[in-house]
C-alpha cells in the first residue's frame, strides 16, 4: 500500500470473528507454536471455518473450487495477490472503478479460473464484520471450501484496528492444520501491531504462517504470507527477520513464502531473501514455463524487472509453471487491484 492512498481506520474493542464466534487455538488439533517456531499466542489470530459462517448470497462470493479427490498429489497450485484494500483510493488510477463491492466479483473470478490449493492475499481487512457482512476473504472466496487464517485485533493490542492485511487460505479437503501463528515486522516481532522499521508513517506489517499436512500425499509444508512495508528501509530490515523466524519452520517442512514484498529483483531486500538461510528460491527464476494470461489482445503492459509480488520456495519443491494474470474487467478494462495481476505458481514435489 503506497503513501498516496487515503486511509480510513476503524478501531476495535474486542476480538470478533464471522458470525460472532472466535475459533481459538487455530482450529481443532492445532498447536500453538513455541518461540523458536515464531508464533504468537494462538488466540491472537483466527481461523475462519467457512462452513460455520453465517453468510448470504449477496454478501459472500461463490464457493470456489470443487472438493474432488486430488488428481495429482505431487502438484500444488499457489495463488498470490495484493487485492487493494477496500478503504483505499489510488490516485494513480482516478478513472478506474475502485469500489470494493464492484471489485469483489472480479477477484472471485480470478481465483476461480486457477482453482488453487493455497492462497495468499494481502491488504484485506475485516470491516465487513462490524457492518454485518462476512469478512473480506470470505466475500472473495465463499464460505465452504476454504480454511481462512489471519490476525484480528483485540483489546490490549498496541494499536487496535481492523487490518489483518496478510491472509492465508487453504483447501480444507486437502490440508490438515498442524500449527499456525504470526510475527510482526518490527524490532519487537512478538508485539502485535508494533512498528519501527520505516522512517516516518508506517502501517504495522506481519508474517502469517501455517504448517499443513497434505492429506493427498501425507507430506507437510509450511505456508507463509506477508506484506513488507513500502517505506525504506523496512524491506531490507524485514527480510532477515523473516528468514530468522521462518528458519525453524522450514526445518520442519518445505517452505512456501509468498506476498507483496515491495522488493524488486534488483533490491537489497530481494538479495537478502534469496541469499540467506533458509535458502529461498524465487519460483519465477526456476519455473519451467512462464505465461501471461489475459482476455485482451495485446495483453496489458507488464514490467518484469519491477515485479514485487513473489512466491519463494525451498527445496525440494520445484516450480513447473509461473503465471501472471492480466485479465481485465469493466468498462475501463481494469485490473481488480492496483497491482498488475495475481501471481499463480504450479509447484511440484520431485518424483
Amino acid at each position: 500500500m503506497g503513501p498516496q492512498r487515503q486511509r480510513v481506520l476503524n478501531r476495535r474493542e474486542m476480538l470478533v470473528f464471522l458470525g460472532g464466534a472466535v475459533v481459538a487455538g487455530c482450529g481443532t488439533g492445532a498447536a500453538s507454536g513455541t518461540a523458536s517456531d515464531a508464533s504468537a499466542a494462538p488466540t491472537d489470530s483466527a481461523v475462519a471455518d467457512g462452513a460455520a459462517a453465517e453468510t448470504s448470497s449477496t454478501d459472500a462470493g461463490a464457493d470456489l473450487g470443487v472438493d474432488a479427490p486430488v488428481a495429482d498429489p505431487s502438484s500444488l497450485v499457489v495463488f498470490n495477490y495484493n487485492v487493494m484494500c477496500s478503504f483505499c483510493k489510488n490516485t494513480d488510477f482516478p478513472q478506474w472503478e475502485q469500489a470494493w463491492k464492484t471489485r469483489v466479483p472480479w477477484l472471485t473470478d480470478v481465483v476461480q479460473r486457477y482453482d488453487p490449493d493455497l492462497i495468499g492475499l494481502q491488504e484485506l481487512n475485516d470491516l465487513g464484520i462490524a457492518e454485518g457482512s462476512p469478512d473480506e476473504a470470505t466475500q472473495i472466496l465463499g464460505a465452504t471450501t476454504w480454511q481462512i487464517y489471519y490476525y484480528l485485533s483485540k483489546a490490549g493490542d498496541a494499536f487496535e484496528f481492523d487490518y489483518p492485511d496478510a491472509c492465508l487460505a487453504w483447501r480444507k479437503s486437502r490440508f490438515e492444520l498442524l500449527e499456525a501463528g504470526q510475527f510482526w515486522l518490527s524490532p519487537e516481532p512478538d508485539t502485535a501491531y508494533s512498528v519501527g522499521f520505516a522512517k516516518g508513517m508506517q502501517f504495522p506489517r506481519l508474517v502469517v504462517w501455517a504448517r499443513l499436512k497434505d492429506k493427498a500425499s501425507g507430506r507437510e509444508i509450511t505456508f507463509a504470507n506477508t506484506h513488507f512495508d513500502n517505506n525504506a528501509p523496512s524491506q531490507e530490515l524485514s527480510a532477515p527477520l523473516s528468514l530468522q523466524r521462518l528458519a525453524p519452520l522450514a526445518a520442519k517442512a518445505p517452505l512456501i513464502f509468498c506476498g507483496d514484498f515491495n522488493s524488486a529483483p534488483d533490491s537489497k531486500a530481494y538479495g537478502l531473501l534469496t541469499g540467506g538461510s533458509p535458502k529461498l528460491v524465487d519460483s519465477y527464476a526456476i519455473a519451467a514455463e512462464k505465461t501471461l494470461e489475459s482476455n485482451i489482445q495485446p495483453p496489458p503492459a507488464w514490467q518484469e524487472p519491477s515485479r514485487i509480488d513473489h512466491v519463494f520456495v525451498t527445496a525440494p519443491l520445484q516450480a513447473e509453471k509461473w503465471s501472471i494474470d492480466l485479465w481485465r474487467y469493466g468498462q475501463q478494462q481494469q485490473a481488480p487491484s492496483d497491482h498488475p495481476g495475481a501471481v499463480v505458481v504450479k509447484l511440484r514435489w520431485p518424483l
